[in-house]
């Protein structure tokens, strides 16, 4: 039977049966099984559900990585960072390049879900600073690729190391990541970006940071 077509109780019944006494581990992250076994009723090259659920089990176990914000499918909301080091070294940074590192965060977690090359940087923002002002001075275009290429290789860095943490297969995380964006590659990275809103600092910077969701992943 396709997951797609279950209820909320077959569904959980069926994760049940899958994890046994684990299943009690799950608490308030139940949003993100349901959605991932949606998913793989839909996708056309997917995973069985007997692989993904214990995959999904351990990558959540103990501190939780994926946070999430509204209940339900539709207002899911993410914030992934597989990282520890790279946090305090964004904060060192000025608020224009650590909201730039957070974009870099959301695009490269965004193409490592879904197999595309990594993208070296954001050039509508880019454009965006070089028309600024502030982006006259010819020292600031390099710096702020200097910061997205750093942030990039530490958050590629940091998944490989999440991997081997949760002993966990590379396609499971990335098939669970494309079901939280519902296999849109767009809609991922706008929930990676909405999951970092809490992380800028500042009214004027966030309203930069949220006009600038009109800037779809990869652009």
């Amino acid at each position: 039977m396709a997951s797609s077509k279950l209820s909320e109780n077959e569904k959980k019944q069926l994760v049940k049966e899958i994890l046994g006494n684990d299943y009690n581990k799950i608490g308030n992250n139940w949003p993100i099984f349901s959605k991932v076994l949606d998913y793989s009723g839909k996708a056309s090259d997917t995973l069985t559900i007997a692989e993904l659920i214990p995959g999904l089990s351990s990558f959540l176990a103990g501190n939780a990585t994926i946070s999430i914000v509204g209940s339900t499918a539709g207002v899911l909301s993410i914030f992934l960072m597989p990282v520890g080091h790279l946090i305090s070294v964004i904060n060192a940074w000025q608020e224009g390049h650590r909201i730039y590192s957070y974009r870099s965060i959301a695009y490269t977690i965004t193409a490592w879900a879904f197999n595309r090359p990594r993208p070296v940087n954001s050039n509508r923002i880019i454009s965006n600073i070089r028309n600024s002002t502030y982006g006259q001075n010819k020292r600031v275009i390099p710096e702020y690729k200097d910061v997205w290429r750093k942030t990039s290789l530490s958050v590629i860095q940091s998944l490989d190391k999440l991997l081997l943490e949760k002993r966990m297969k590379k396609s499971h995380l990335q098939f669970i990541l494309q079901a939280l964006g519902d296999g849109s590659p767009q809609q991922l990275c706008m929930l990676l970006m909405r999951g970092m809103e809490d992380r800028v600092d500042g009214f004027a910077h966030k309203l930069v940071w949220k006009k600038n969701y009109t800037i779809a992943y990869p652009h």
